[in-house]
């Protein structure tokens, strides 16, 4: 299909309509005949003129067809189209909404026979489900994930949604593969070793657990009251050494894993324990019921000049607090650096839940504590054993697309660390080394269109990668505007731009929310009468937990189904 600029004119080898798409004739060189199918290669889209004085033919066979330069294009309607619909040929010409590959996208919603207007895409790679737009790799990679085949990890960045009150996309996701699937969950979300408020949460479907909390003093507020060993726990960023921060800083930007910005945390000297801060806790009751298998508890932590002991341990989290394993490790080496470091634990059919700790204080902090100075940022627990897991690694309220890449771009050394740690332990554990980048946002305007934030996000996700040495081959981007939430939707132009998005590399895919999920079903929850939005009335920015469990569910299925 051609691009933007000039295009060849073709002389007719049937009749053909203004406004229609056409194909190169098989049989004679440069005569063309109204493309009519999904398979058809469009080269050109007739103009609006007409050749004769008798008829509204733009040409019969053997006249000469006037087409459209650019990449913008007038088409004819060949049914119902709706803003953001990827479209196909079809009879005499006119389009319709693709089902497997899109050459066009709407740029505004018409009526069969209207003509409209449309954005040359070309045909990206083959998709078999509507709403799904660009590359398969994405279910690919979770179509093997589902089969045990290999595994992968989702790390999703967006604005409040990705992980509003503990739920989100990011829980949306895991309780979709979860239960809507037979893949098998391999690890915890990577998540920050310190939290710098009170709110910070995972949804129950993925983390539960307290964590050591820092007031605007800098002062320890640990949730079971711990006495003071002479250290105190600071923020890394501003306190720690400057050749650890260089690999772990956030820039002027504000990545929000959690509520606050990411911060790693610094002890500086002196002892420091935490009985319950500090801590990653897991039920068997809850869905990550794998707690009697093998653990490993890794924390990605600091090396360096006169560092001290970090001690890692996992225990029973009610009585009698059984200690089943603890490590100690000497972090004193000529350089900085951040490394991660094991605790492994062996199966136990008997074990009913798992505490795991990076400030091990056992059941007295008279004997096992960090001694600094030490630096710790990130902690995650897995299995041996292929399947999946999910991360969030910013969910910042409020953010526009904008924000969201711009974030990333600045804390492009905390991205490259999570990118290492989720290969890392993935192949551990049995993968490949599989990830797949997700953005979502939308609700919240920015300035610049949907494609060029996103293209910013994945692009410097892929620069991390490549800098760490990765194959290409391993990293698959998906993304998806907002959903719908006003009657007539406020994002189509985003939505537009995404679907654009998805020919413009061979790693990107693009899913398209209304195709999945009308606003009918998000107010009446699906025919329940019980809402998605977090309230129909005045809140429809963020969603229910059930609603972004049960709208992710459509967003894998989708993409299982495009594998």
């Amino acid at each position: 299909m051609s691009n933007a600029g000039n295009t060849p004119n073709f002389t007719a080898a049937s009749t053909v309509q203004p406004f229609s798409c056409v194909k190169v004739n098989t049989t004679s060189a440069f005569q063309a005949n109204p493309a009519t199918a999904e398979t058809d290669v469009v080269v050109g889209i007739t103009d609006g003129s007409s050749r004769l004085f008798n008829t509204s033919a733009a040409a019969i066979s053997g006249g000469v067809l006037s087409l459209q330069n650019g990449e913008f294009v007038q088409l004819t309607a060949g049914g119902t189209i709706t803003v953001g619909d990827g479209l196909r040929p079809s009879s005499t010409g006119t389009v319709v909404t693709a089902n497997n590959r899109a050459q066009f996208v709407a740029c505004e919603s018409a009526a069969s026979g209207e003509v409209f207007w449309g954005k040359k895409i070309g045909a990206v790679e083959s998709v078999v489900v509507p709403g799904v737009y660009g590359s398969s790799r994405v279910g690919r990679f979770l179509l093997d994930a589902t089969t045990q085949a290999d595994s992968v990890d989702i790390i999703i960045a967006g604005d409040s949604n990705t992980n509003y009150s503990g739920w989100g996309w990011a829980d949306g996701f895991n309780f979709a593969l979860q239960t809507n699937t037979s893949a098998l969950e391999y690890a915890t979300p990577i998540t920050p070793t310190t939290s710098w408020d009170d709110t910070f949460y995972y949804g129950v479907y993925q983390t539960n657990g307290a964590y050591s909390k820092i007031n605007a003093s800098g002062t320890v507020v640990n949730p079971a009251g711990s006495p003071s060993l002479g250290g105190t726990l600071a923020k890394g960023i501003t306190s720690g050494p400057a050749a650890l921060t260089t690999l772990m800083n956030r820039g002027s930007g504000n990545l929000q894993p959690n509520i606050s910005p990411f911060d790693y945390g610094w002890i500086a000297s002196g002892d420091w324990a935490d009985p319950f801060g500090g801590v990653l806790s897991y039920e068997s009751t809850t869905r990550m019921s794998w707690t009697q298998l093998q653990i490993l508890y890794r924390v990605v932590h600091g090396k360096g000049p006169s560092m001290g002991t970090l001690r890692l341990a996992n225990r029973l989290d009610v009585a009698p607090y059984t200690v089943y394993g603890t490590t100690s490790i000497d972090c004193n080496q000529a350089s900085y650096e951040w490394v991660t470091s094991t605790l492994t634990i062996a199966a136990d059919s008997a074990r009913t839940n798992i505490q795991c700790q990076y400030a091990f204080a056992a059941n007295s902090i008279s004997t096992s504590r960090i001694t600094g100075p030490m630096a710790v940022a990130l902690n995650s627990i897995c299995t041996p054993r292929k399947g999946y897991a999910v991360t969030c690694i910013s969910h910042h309220g409020g953010a526009s697309m904008d924000t969201v890449a711009s974030n990333v771009v600045q804390a492009a050394p905390i991205v490259r660390q999570y990118l290492k740690e989720a290969r890392s332990r993935q192949i551990v554990c049995g993968g490949s080394g599989r990830v797949i980048v997700c953005i979502q946002g939308g609700a919240n305007t920015g300035v610049n269109p949907w494609s060029q934030s996103a293209t910013t996000f994945f692009e410097q996700c892929a620069t991390e990668w490549t800098a760490l040495g990765y194959p290409s081959s391993d990293l698959a981007f998906l993304g998806f505007v907002s959903h719908q939430n006003e009657a007539v939707d406020t994002m189509t132009a985003y939505r537009a731009s995404a679907i654009a998005l998805a020919s413009s590399s061979p790693q990107y895919t693009i899913v398209n929310l209304p195709t999945l999920v009308s606003y009918s079903d998000m107010i009446y929850g699906g025919g329940s009468n019980v809402t998605w939005f977090a309230n129909a009335s005045t809140e429809r920015i963020h969603l229910s937990e059930s609603g972004y469990k049960t709208i992710s569910g459509r967003i894998i299925a989708a993409l299982l189904a495009s594998a």
